[in-house]
């Protein structure tokens, strides 16, 4: 029974170490957007070249802290900052994750516990796409995890260079008995 308080105690421990590490991760400022200007400026001082046909380019997905306008949540004031509008966003997400997930039996059953990150993308509609398992526990919990991501509800898009563009998320989901 000795190892199993030393387990919760382990997790108990790591618990604090993840939430510093993303917020750590998440507070981290672009500076190339400073680059962005110089090169624009220097782009604008070649003279301007024949037309030429443009073929439309396979959108890419962004990372959501590069991009102008990051995803918001339906209906959120426009006159908060746009750390109030992310920090909301995130909470948003929080909190449908914990009023929604399910506690697979088989892994009550076998005390399965820890951390399933899942990898998705909110899309030029808002809507989540693309959801996968990057870093899963068990075929029961990852499902759940899967689950829970997509029946997120859909957000404001983001906005790239004026365009609504599709940004990439990654969500630690933590599965732990208590």
């Amino acid at each position: 029974m000795k190892t199993n308080q030393n387990k919760i105690y382990r997790y108990l421990l790591i618990l604090p170490l993840v939430v510093l590490m993303t917020l750590a991760y998440s507070c981290k400022q672009d500076k190339s957007s400073e680059k962005k200007t110089d090169i624009n400026s220097e782009v604008n001082k070649i003279e301007e070249a024949p037309a030429v046909e443009v073929v439309p380019e396979i959108q890419k997905v962004l990372d959501f802290q590069n991009v102008d306008v990051q995803p918001t949540v339906l209906g959120v004031d426009e006159s908060l900052s746009k750390e109030e509008k992310s920090q909301l966003l995130e909470e948003s997400i929080m909190n449908h994750v914990k009023e929604n997930i399910i506690y697979p039996e088989d892994a009550k059953d076998e005390m399965v516990q820890g951390k399933v990150l899942v990898s998705f993308v909110y899309g030029e509609d808002g809507k989540v796409k693309d959801a996968e398992v990057v870093e899963g526990i068990s075929e029961s919990l990852d499902k759940e995890a899967l689950r829970i991501v997509n029946s997120l509800p859909d957000v404001n898009p983001a906005y790239h260079n004026g365009k609504k563009v599709p940004v990439n998320f990654k969500l630690p989901i933590t599965f732990k008995l208590e």
